[in-house]
C-alpha cells in the first residue's frame, strides 16, 4: 500500500488546494492520501477563518482520505518546529512520500539547501545587526512555502521519507482577486472587504477574522502580571513590555500588530507570540508526539487505519495534557466564532465521509 502525506492549513480550502490534492495523487499514484492539518489556530499566528471540523469535512469530500490534527501548541510555532512536528505525525501514519507546494518547484535545489550545515557565524552576524530570526536563517532568500519545504525535507530525511514538490498556483501573500486561482490570503482579504469568491470550497457563514482575538489578548496583557506573561512560550527579550504598552492605547488589532513589528520581529512572530499569550501556552503544555489524533476519514480508509498502532479516534484516549490544550483552544475559538456545537464536536467522534 502506497501512502502519501501532505501538510496543510486550508485557511480556507480553495481551488489551489484541490489542485494540490489532485496533482499529489497523480504524481505519487498513492492508495491513501493523509493530511496533517493545523487546527483552529495557524502557523503564521492567525485565527483559522473556518473551524477545523468544517475544513476536515470539506478536505475529505475533496478526496483526502485521512485528516490528522497537528496539536495547537505545535501548529503555532516557527516553521522548523511546525515542520518537524507535522512530519513526525506523518511518520507515525506510515507515509512513504510527502508532497508540498513550492514557488520554485525545484526539488533538487531545495534538497541541496536542506543538506547545508547551519552557518552559525553568519546567523550570529545577522542577529547582531538586528535582523529577525527568520531573516537571519534564510540565507537563500527563499519564499515562505519554500522555507517550509526545506524544513519538511530536513525532517523527512530523519525518517527516510521521500519528498516531492509541485508548483504552487499562486504566491502566498498575493491578494489579487482577479487571478484564475486565488490564494487563501486573497480570499480572506476579499471577505474582509465584502468581496466574496466562489473559489472557497468551505462554508464561510461563520467566518472568523483575526481581529476577533484582540479583546482577549488585551485582557490578558492588561490583567496578567509580567511574570505570568513571561511564562508563555515565545515571550522573550522583554517583548511583553512592548505588548503591554501598545495594548493600553491601541484599539485596533492590525494597528497593534504593526506597531509591534520591527526588523527584529516579523509579523508572523508577533502574531504567534500573541496567540501563545491568549492560549496561555507554557512549557508544561508541551508533550510528546507519539500519537495521531484522527479528525476524520473516508470510509475507504478504514482498513488502513486499523493497522496504525498510534492512532487515537476517541477524545478521552488522548493524553491528559493534550485534552487540556485542545479543549482550551477550542473553547477560546468558540468565543470568536458563531459556528455551533464546537465543544461537542471537540470531544465527539471523527468525521466520516
Amino acid at each position: 500500500m502506497k501512502i502519501t502525506g501532505i501538510i496543510v492549513e486550508y485557511n480556507p480550502l480553495h481551488l489551489g488546494h484541490i489542485h494540490h490534492i489532485q496533482q499529489t495523487r497523480q504524481l505519487t499514484q498513492c492508495d491513501i492520501l493523509v493530511a496533517v492539518m493545523s487546527p483552529n489556530f495557524t502557523q503564521r499566528g492567525s485565527v483559522a477563518c473556518v473551524d477545523k471540523f468544517e475544513r476536515t469535512k470539506k478536505a475529505l469530500e475533496h478526496h483526502v482520505d485521512v485528516v490528522i490534527e497537528l496539536p495547537t501548541i505545535y501548529a503555532t510555532q516557527s516553521a522548523s518546529v511546525f515542520a518537524q512536528s507535522a512530519v513526525k505525525l506523518l511518520h507515525l501514519a506510515q507515509v512513504d512520500t510527502i508532497v508540498f507546494g513550492s514557488e520554485t518547484n525545484d526539488i533538487n535545489t531545495l534538497r541541496q539547501i536542506a543538506q547545508e550545515p547551519f552557518n552559525q557565524k553568519l546567523f550570529e552576524q545577522r542577529i547582531s545587526e538586528g535582523e529577525s530570526f527568520a531573516h537571519a536563517t534564510n540565507h537563500h532568500n527563499l519564499s515562505p512555502n519554500d522555507i517550509l519545504g526545506v524544513s519538511y525535507i530536513k525532517a523527512a530525511n530523519t525518517y527516510n521519507i521521500q519528498t516531492q514538490c509541485i508548483l504552487r498556483t499562486n504566491q502566498y501573500h498575493d491578494k489579487d482577486l482577479s487571478q484564475p486561482i486565488l490564494s487563501a490570503s486573497a480570499i480572506r482579504h476579499g471577505v474582509k472587504n465584502n468581496q466574496y469568491s466562489n473559489q472557497a470550497m468551505v462554508d464561510l457563514t461563520h467566518f472568523v477574522f483575526d481581529e476577533a482575538i484582540y479583546p482577549h489578548l488585551r485582557y490578558r496583557l492588561l490583567s496578567a502580571s509580567k511574570s505570568e506573561l513571561q511564562n508563555n512560550l515565545l515571550v522573550s527579550e522583554g517583548i511583553e513590555n512592548l505588548f503591554i504598552e501598545k495594548g493600553k492605547y491601541i484599539d485596533n488589532y492590525d494597528e497593534f500588530i504593526q506597531a509591534c513589528v520591527s526588523k527584529r520581529y516579523s509579523q508572523s512572530r508577533i502574531q504567534r507570540t500573541c496567540l501563545s499569550i491568549v492560549l496561555n501556552h507554557q512549557s508544561r503544555n508541551l508533550h510528546d508526539l507519539d500519537f495521531i489524533r484522527i479528525l476524520g476519514f473516508r470510509k475507504e480508509a478504514t482498513s488502513y487505519l486499523k493497522r496504525l498502532p498510534s492512532k487515537v479516534t476517541q477524545f478521552k484516549d488522548l493524553p491528559e495534557v493534550v485534552r487540556e490544550n485542545e479543549l482550551k483552544a477550542t473553547l477560546i475559538y468558540s468565543l470568536l466564532s458563531t459556528a455551533p456545537n464546537l465543544m461537542s464536536k471537540e470531544i465527539g467522534k471523527p468525521i466520516i465521509v
